[in-house]
């Protein structure tokens, strides 16, 4: 610690101990200073004992330690759904990309497959909007996310679209309250 304290004439001071070392500077009549130091505990039991802090038994600290260890593994369990949810987000984009560059849009009409595909991506923009920007190791959202921008294109519009978008700065996704479906080529 690098704190220091001085209220006249007593000085405070952390030890690396863990001690917190008091001193009055003002010379005793033999010519010492007075020098205390006090153990963290010490200190707590005088502070509970003047009505500083209220005492806290043993099964109250049990308790506190239990509920902090609860709040730490919550937090490791949440982190860990987040990085599973964005990955899944992120394989769902890629099967939208592929599935609009790839699918037979000449001969079949694989339109309500885009449907559900662009359903999935939204729902999962949706459960992930919140949180995505918050965490700076998560994997970025392509450029336009968002179902409504990666709906199908014709064959012709795909092929000129770059196979792979470059990474987007981390921004939430669209709202999309109406999903549009472009369907392909007309014969």
């Amino acid at each position: 610690m690098s704190w220091f304290e001085t209220f006249p004439p007593l000085t405070i001071e952390p030890l690396p101990n863990g001690n917190l070392r008091l001193e009055d500077p003002t010379e005793r009549s033999d010519g010492y200073t007075t020098v205390l130091d006090l153990h963290p505990m010490q200190l707590r039991l005088m502070a509970e004992r003047l009505g500083l802090l209220r005492e806290v038994s043993a099964s109250d600290a049990v308790l506190l330690q239990s509920e902090r260890e609860h709040a730490q593994r919550q937090r490791a369990e949440i982190d860990s759904l987040k990085r599973r949810l964005l990955l899944i987000r992120d394989r769902a984009l890629s099967l939208q990309d592929n599935f609009r560059r790839f699918a037979d849009w000449e001969n079949a009409d694989p339109s309500n497959e885009m449907y559900q595909i662009n359903g999935l991506v939204a729902l999962l923009d949706l459960a992930v909007d919140d949180f995505e920007c918050a965490d700076p190791s998560a994997p970025k959202t392509r450029a336009g996310s968002s179902a409504v921008d990666q709906a199908p294109a014709p064959p012709a519009a795909a092929a000129a679209a770059p196979a792979d978008a470059p990474p987007q700065a981390c921004a939430p996704a669209a709202p999309t309250t109406q999903l549009t479906l472009l369907e392909g080529p007309t014969p």
